[in-house]
C-alpha cells in the first residue's frame, strides 16, 4: 500500500505532489511488486518511510524499495503511525483491514529523489 504524506503547503516551485503516488504505484507494479491500495495520509511527514505490517520478513524487499523512494525501513512501528484512517477520495480506508504487508508512507523527500 502506498500512503501520500507529502505536505502540499511545503512543495517548492518546480515540484508536482498530486499524481506522485499514481505514479510511483504504476511504477512498482512495472517492476513486479504488488500494490493493493493507495490512499492520502491524514498525517503530513517530511521523509519517506516503510512500515511493516505483516509478520514477516521483509528486509529484502524493503531494501528494493529503496531504489523506488528515499525511505528508511521501520520493522516495527509503534501503535500510533496507525492512529486514524487514510483517505482515498471521499472513501475512508481502514488500513487494518487492507490485508497488507508494507506501507510505503511517501514524504516531501519523495520530491527531490533522484531515483524517481
Amino acid at each position: 500500500m502506498l500512503w501520500n504524506a507529502i505536505d502540499k503547503e511545503q512543495v517548492l516551485p518546480g515540484q508536482q505532489a498530486n499524481g506522485v503516488t499514481s505514479e510511483l504505484a504504476t511504477n512498482l507494479v512495472k517492476y513486479g511488486f504488488t500494490v493493493v491500495g493507495i490512499g492520502n495520509s491524514n498525517i503530513k511527514s517530511p521523509s519517506s518511510q516503510i512500515l511493516r505490517i505483516g509478520t514477516g520478513d521483509f528486509d529484502v524487499t524493503s531494501d528494493l524499495l529503496k531504489d523506488f523512494a528515499p525511505a528508511t525501513y521501520n520493522p516495527s512501528p509503534t501503535p500510533d503511525v496507525f492512529s486514524g484512517t487514510i483517505f482515498s477520495g471521499n472513501n475512508e480506508i481502514d488500513f487494518s483491514a487492507t490485508g497488507v504487508d508494507l506501507i510505503l508512507v511517501v514524504g516531501n523527500d519523495y520530491l527531490s529523489f533522484e531515483g524517481k
